[in-house]
Protein backbone atom coordinates (compact mmCIF):
# COMPACT_ATOMS: atom_id res chain seq x y z
CA UNK A 1 0.00 0.00 0.00
CA UNK A 2 1.00 3.57 -0.51
CA UNK A 3 -0.08 6.67 0.76
CA UNK A 4 1.00 10.39 1.47
CA UNK A 5 1.23 11.27 5.23
CA UNK A 6 1.04 15.03 6.88
CA UNK A 7 3.69 15.04 9.56
CA UNK A 8 2.56 13.15 13.05
CA UNK A 9 0.13 10.92 10.84
CA UNK A 10 0.21 7.16 11.10
CA UNK A 11 -0.17 5.11 7.81
CA UNK A 12 -1.70 1.74 8.26
CA UNK A 13 -2.13 -1.46 6.61
CA UNK A 14 -5.35 -2.54 8.63
CA UNK A 15 -7.72 -0.51 6.46
CA UNK A 16 -10.67 -2.63 7.88
CA UNK A 17 -9.80 -2.18 11.78
CA UNK A 18 -10.14 -5.47 12.74
CA UNK A 19 -6.33 -6.22 13.38
CA UNK A 20 -4.11 -8.98 12.62
CA UNK A 21 -6.26 -12.45 11.41
CA UNK A 22 -5.90 -15.47 9.99
CA UNK A 23 -5.71 -14.65 6.70
CA UNK A 24 -3.99 -11.30 7.32
CA UNK A 25 -0.98 -12.68 9.59
CA UNK A 26 0.28 -9.26 10.03
CA UNK A 27 -0.70 -5.58 10.29
CA UNK A 28 1.68 -3.06 10.73
CA UNK A 29 1.38 0.62 11.00
CA UNK A 30 4.08 3.94 10.14
CA UNK A 31 3.64 7.17 12.00
CA UNK A 32 5.82 9.61 10.48
CA UNK A 33 7.08 13.28 12.23
CA UNK A 34 7.53 14.58 8.61
CA UNK A 35 5.65 15.28 5.60
CA UNK A 36 5.92 12.86 2.92
CA UNK A 37 4.93 9.54 0.77
CA UNK A 38 5.07 6.01 2.63
CA UNK A 39 4.62 2.94 1.31
CA UNK A 40 4.60 -0.79 3.35
CA UNK A 41 4.52 -4.08 1.25
CA UNK A 42 4.56 -7.08 2.97
CA UNK A 43 6.24 -10.39 1.34
CA UNK A 44 7.24 -14.35 2.13
CA UNK A 45 10.76 -14.23 2.52
CA UNK A 46 13.65 -16.76 1.66
CA UNK A 47 16.44 -15.89 4.28
CA UNK A 48 15.36 -16.11 8.25
CA UNK A 49 18.12 -15.98 10.67
CA UNK A 50 19.43 -19.52 11.76
CA UNK A 51 16.84 -21.24 14.29
CA UNK A 52 14.38 -19.03 13.98
CA UNK A 53 10.89 -18.81 12.50
CA UNK A 54 9.16 -15.95 10.73
CA UNK A 55 6.04 -14.92 12.23
CA UNK A 56 3.38 -13.28 9.54
CA UNK A 57 5.47 -11.96 6.72
CA UNK A 58 8.52 -9.72 6.04
CA UNK A 59 7.29 -6.35 5.87
CA UNK A 60 9.39 -3.66 3.70
CA UNK A 61 8.47 0.12 4.19
CA UNK A 62 9.87 3.42 2.94
CA UNK A 63 9.04 6.42 4.73
CA UNK A 64 10.53 9.93 4.86
CA UNK A 65 13.72 9.67 6.81
CA UNK A 66 13.58 11.19 10.73
CA UNK A 67 15.91 11.53 13.58
CA UNK A 68 17.24 9.74 16.56
CA UNK A 69 15.69 12.20 18.88
CA UNK A 70 11.96 12.45 16.68
CA UNK A 71 11.96 9.14 15.15
CA UNK A 72 9.63 7.19 13.05
CA UNK A 73 7.56 4.92 15.35
CA UNK A 74 6.21 1.29 13.22
CA UNK A 75 3.77 -1.15 14.87
CA UNK A 76 3.50 -4.55 14.01
CA UNK A 77 0.90 -6.20 15.20
CA UNK A 78 1.16 -10.34 14.55
CA UNK A 79 -2.20 -12.60 14.56
CA UNK A 80 -2.05 -15.07 17.61
CA UNK A 81 -2.84 -17.95 14.94
CA UNK A 82 0.67 -17.74 14.02
CA UNK A 83 2.64 -18.26 17.05
CA UNK A 84 2.79 -21.61 18.94
CA UNK A 85 1.24 -21.75 22.08
CA UNK A 86 4.66 -23.00 23.85
CA UNK A 87 6.42 -19.63 23.04
CA UNK A 88 7.27 -17.09 25.51
CA UNK A 89 6.63 -13.51 25.33
CA UNK A 90 10.44 -12.61 25.96
CA UNK A 91 11.20 -15.25 22.77
CA UNK A 92 10.04 -12.92 20.57
CA UNK A 93 12.08 -10.14 18.67
CA UNK A 94 12.79 -8.28 14.92
CA UNK A 95 15.48 -7.80 12.77
CA UNK A 96 15.80 -4.64 10.35
CA UNK A 97 18.09 -5.85 7.00
CA UNK A 98 18.94 -9.05 9.04
CA UNK A 99 20.40 -7.03 11.73
CA UNK A 100 18.78 -7.67 15.49
CA UNK A 101 16.82 -4.79 17.49
CA UNK A 102 17.45 -4.02 20.96
CA UNK A 103 15.66 -3.05 23.72
CA UNK A 104 15.10 0.77 23.81
CA UNK A 105 17.54 2.38 26.37
CA UNK A 106 17.18 6.41 25.86
CA UNK A 107 14.82 9.08 26.68
CA UNK A 108 11.44 8.10 26.38
CA UNK A 109 10.28 8.88 22.62
CA UNK A 110 13.59 8.66 21.54
CA UNK A 111 15.21 5.54 19.34
CA UNK A 112 18.04 4.96 21.57
CA UNK A 113 20.28 2.83 19.93
CA UNK A 114 18.85 3.28 16.22
CA UNK A 115 16.32 1.56 16.02
CA UNK A 116 14.90 0.30 19.36
CA UNK A 117 12.17 -2.34 20.57
CA UNK A 118 10.36 0.14 22.54
CA UNK A 119 7.59 -2.52 23.50
CA UNK A 120 6.57 -6.10 23.31
CA UNK A 121 2.86 -7.21 24.32
CA UNK A 122 0.33 -9.84 24.19
CA UNK A 123 -2.91 -8.14 23.56
CA UNK A 124 -6.32 -9.68 24.86
CA UNK A 125 -6.80 -11.57 21.47
CA UNK A 126 -3.58 -13.50 21.66
CA UNK A 127 -2.18 -11.71 19.22
CA UNK A 128 1.72 -10.41 19.37
CA UNK A 129 2.48 -6.21 19.13
CA UNK A 130 5.99 -4.93 18.71
CA UNK A 131 6.08 -0.75 18.34
CA UNK A 132 9.59 0.25 17.28
CA UNK A 133 11.56 3.57 16.77
CA UNK A 134 13.47 4.15 14.37
CA UNK A 135 15.12 6.58 12.40
CA UNK A 136 15.07 4.88 8.96
CA UNK A 137 12.30 2.48 7.82
CA UNK A 138 14.07 -0.42 5.58
CA UNK A 139 13.30 -4.30 5.63
CA UNK A 140 11.48 -5.93 8.97
CA UNK A 141 11.14 -9.60 9.91
CA UNK A 142 9.24 -10.86 13.35
CA UNK A 143 11.36 -13.36 14.24
CA UNK A 144 10.78 -16.50 16.99
CA UNK A 145 13.29 -19.61 17.85
CA UNK A 146 11.99 -22.71 15.91
CA UNK A 147 11.36 -25.97 18.35
CA UNK A 148 14.58 -28.31 18.26
CA UNK A 149 12.90 -31.84 20.15
CA UNK A 150 15.42 -33.98 21.48
CA UNK A 151 15.26 -37.19 23.07
CA UNK A 152 16.79 -37.34 26.60
CA UNK A 153 17.76 -40.48 28.75
CA UNK A 154 17.70 -39.75 32.53
CA UNK A 155 20.02 -41.77 34.35
CA UNK A 156 21.44 -44.03 31.32
CA UNK A 157 22.42 -46.92 33.43
CA UNK A 158 18.98 -47.69 34.93
CA UNK A 159 16.36 -48.43 32.55
CA UNK A 160 13.79 -47.27 34.97
CA UNK A 161 14.84 -44.30 35.87
CA UNK A 162 14.24 -44.47 39.45
CA UNK A 163 14.88 -41.00 41.30
CA UNK A 164 15.48 -41.37 44.78
CA UNK A 165 14.69 -37.81 46.41
CA UNK A 166 17.54 -38.40 49.34
CA UNK A 167 19.75 -38.69 46.47
CA UNK A 168 22.49 -35.82 45.83
CA UNK A 169 22.80 -35.94 41.90
CA UNK A 170 21.89 -37.85 39.09
CA UNK A 171 22.81 -37.74 35.13
CA UNK A 172 20.71 -36.91 32.31
CA UNK A 173 21.78 -37.53 28.69
CA UNK A 174 20.84 -35.34 25.99
CA UNK A 175 21.27 -38.20 22.82
CA UNK A 176 22.47 -36.92 19.39
CA UNK A 177 21.82 -37.70 16.33
CA UNK A 178 23.57 -37.73 12.28
CA UNK A 179 21.20 -34.27 12.45
CA UNK A 180 22.11 -32.62 15.81
CA UNK A 181 25.21 -32.71 18.10
CA UNK A 182 24.02 -31.94 21.70
CA UNK A 183 27.64 -31.63 22.55
CA UNK A 184 28.24 -28.57 20.41
CA UNK A 185 25.15 -27.04 19.15
CA UNK A 186 23.72 -26.40 22.86
CA UNK A 187 24.44 -23.83 25.09
CA UNK A 188 25.06 -26.27 28.12
CA UNK A 189 25.01 -22.55 30.66
CA UNK A 190 20.73 -22.60 29.23
CA UNK A 191 20.34 -25.91 30.18
CA UNK A 192 17.17 -26.31 32.53
CA UNK A 193 15.88 -29.66 34.11
CA UNK A 194 13.04 -30.82 36.36
CA UNK A 195 9.45 -31.07 37.22
CA UNK A 196 8.60 -28.39 34.76
CA UNK A 197 11.63 -27.79 32.80
CA UNK A 198 12.13 -24.61 34.38
CA UNK A 199 14.52 -25.47 37.06
CA UNK A 200 17.81 -24.58 37.23
CA UNK A 201 19.26 -27.93 38.71
CA UNK A 202 23.02 -28.71 37.01
CA UNK A 203 25.45 -29.48 38.67
CA UNK A 204 28.37 -26.10 38.37
CA UNK A 205 31.87 -26.47 39.09
CA UNK A 206 34.60 -23.69 38.78
CA UNK A 207 34.70 -24.43 34.61
CA UNK A 208 30.85 -24.32 34.42
CA UNK A 209 28.07 -26.69 33.99
CA UNK A 210 29.28 -30.33 35.36
CA UNK A 211 28.35 -31.90 31.50
CA UNK A 212 30.58 -34.14 29.47
CA UNK A 213 30.46 -36.10 25.86
CA UNK A 214 29.17 -39.61 26.03
CA UNK A 215 28.15 -42.00 23.66
CA UNK A 216 25.46 -43.52 26.39
CA UNK A 217 23.23 -45.95 23.35
CA UNK A 218 25.40 -47.31 21.41
CA UNK A 219 25.02 -45.55 18.12
CA UNK A 220 28.78 -44.05 17.74
CA UNK A 221 27.44 -40.13 18.69
CA UNK A 222 28.61 -38.71 21.48
CA UNK A 223 25.79 -37.54 23.36
CA UNK A 224 25.88 -34.68 26.62
CA UNK A 225 25.44 -35.83 29.41
CA UNK A 226 25.08 -33.28 32.68
CA UNK A 227 24.56 -33.60 36.41
CA UNK A 228 21.89 -32.07 38.12
CA UNK A 229 21.24 -31.73 41.88
CA UNK A 230 18.08 -33.74 42.95
CA UNK A 231 16.75 -31.08 45.41
CA UNK A 232 16.84 -28.55 42.70
CA UNK A 233 14.68 -30.62 40.13
CA UNK A 234 11.76 -29.82 41.68
CA UNK A 235 11.03 -33.33 41.92
CA UNK A 236 8.33 -34.80 44.23
CA UNK A 237 6.84 -38.41 45.10
CA UNK A 238 4.80 -39.55 42.28
CA UNK A 239 6.13 -37.09 39.69
CA UNK A 240 6.01 -39.47 36.38
CA UNK A 241 7.70 -37.02 33.68
CA UNK A 242 11.31 -35.38 33.36
CA UNK A 243 11.41 -31.99 31.14
CA UNK A 244 14.49 -30.48 29.63
CA UNK A 245 14.40 -27.48 27.75
CA UNK A 246 17.36 -25.14 26.84
CA UNK A 247 19.13 -22.94 23.90
CA UNK A 248 20.67 -23.73 20.93
CA UNK A 249 23.97 -21.94 19.51
CA UNK A 250 21.49 -20.70 16.61
CA UNK A 251 18.71 -19.32 18.50
CA UNK A 252 16.27 -22.65 18.45
CA UNK A 253 14.92 -24.05 21.52
CA UNK A 254 15.71 -27.50 22.73
CA UNK A 255 13.42 -29.41 24.37
CA UNK A 256 13.04 -33.22 25.92
CA UNK A 257 10.81 -35.48 27.94
CA UNK A 258 11.31 -38.57 29.62
CA UNK A 259 9.58 -40.77 32.18
CA UNK A 260 10.73 -41.17 35.86
CA UNK A 261 9.83 -43.19 38.90
CA UNK A 262 10.27 -40.47 42.20
CA UNK A 263 10.46 -42.15 45.00
CA UNK A 264 11.63 -40.68 49.10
Amino acid sequence: MRADALAGETVTTDGEGDGATADDLIETSVTTPNAGPITIEESASTSVSSGYSLLGHQVTISAPDATATSPLVLVFRVDASAIPAWYELGWIGIVRNGAWVGDCTGAAGAATPDPCLARRERLADGDVQLTIRTSRASTWQVLAPRRQPVEIDVKPADSANVIKLSSQEFPVAILSTPAFNATTQIKRASIRFGRTGSEDSLRVGKSGPACGNTDVNGDRLPDLVCHVVTSKTGFTTGTTEALLRAEAVDGARVEGRDAVRVSK
